[in-house]
This record gives C-alpha cells, sequence and structure tokens, in this order.
C-alpha cells in the first residue's frame, strides 16, 4: 500500500485555484459575446493603464519604446489588431500568466467606472463565476456601487 503526502512546501489548494487554459478560453468566449467591448467606456489604453504601467512595458515595434505607444499605432493608426488582441499579447499576461492578472483584468471590466450598466455587471460577474467556479475562484463585491 502506498501512502502519498502532501508536499509542505506547496500551496494548499493550489492546483485547485488555477484558471485552466479551458477556463481561460471561455471566460474570452464569453467577453467576445458581450454587448460592449472589454474596454467598455474607456479607451483600451486608460483601461489597460489601471492595470499595467504602459510605459514600463517594451515595444515590439523597434520604432517605439513603450507598449502605450504600441497600442496607439496598431489599434489607433493602423488599426491592424483585432478588437481581443489583449488575449493574445505576451505583454499582457492573460491567457497563460498569473491568475491574479487575469482576475484584474475581469474585475476591472465590470468596475462602474468601465461598465456604468449596473444590470450588466451584474450579469457579467454571474458568468463569470460560473466559469471560474470549477477552478475555485469567484469575483465579490468590495464595495457599494455608488449612483
Amino acid at each position: 500500500m502506498t501512502h502519498l503526502y502532501q508536499d509542505p512546501f506547496e500551496e494548499p489548494n493550489e492546483a485547485a485555484r488555477r484558471i485552466t487554459p479551458v477556463t481561460r478560453r471561455d471566460l474570452f468566449d464569453h467577453i467576445r459575446s458581450l454587448p460592449s467591448p472589454w474596454h467598455g467606456r474607456l479607451e483600451e489604453v486608460e483601461f489597460l493603464a489601471r492595470l499595467y504601467d504602459l510605459e514600463a512595458l517594451h515595444s515590439e515595434d523597434r520604432r517605439f519604446d513603450t507598449f502605450r505607444e504600441d497600442i496607439v499605432q496598431h489599434r489607433h493608426n493602423n488599426y491592424d489588431w483585432d478588437d481581443y488582441w489583449v488575449f493574445t499579447d505576451p505583454r499582457l499576461q492573460l491567457t497563460s500568466g498569473p491568475d491574479e492578472r487575469l482576475l484584474g483584468f475581469l474585475a476591472q471590466m465590470v468596475h462602474p467606472v468601465v461598465c456604468t450598466d449596473r444590470d450588466q455587471a451584474a450579469s457579467t460577474v454571474a458568468e463569470f463565476n460560473q466559469l471560474l467556479a470549477p477552478d475555485g475562484w469567484v469575483l465579490r463585491p468590495t464595495g457599494k456601487w455608488i449612483t
């Protein structure tokens, strides 16, 4: 008979709390189906600046120095990145980065500054939570919606 013991250096329930690639894909599919864009009422740069230091992240275009300049060039000037480019850009770490990156992104999507429709925000949170539940995560409000 073999007994398995928990590794004392492993975080408890870490495996249960990892957002799987399947869940991430399902979340991205759901976001694509929403009636409003992922950045809500904000411009993309303004939304992402709430989560990332866009001046500190490098440009992948040798003409520019910063990620902010990349976004402006490829989303405003050329419009050669698709509307859901954020899901695949490795600098944002939404596809395979830490869970907290993706959770922060989801939380910002329903923040009252970004999404002014309370009913839509509640519906989106309910769907996010249904998709996140198998991986052990849930989004919860941290304050009151101010009207």
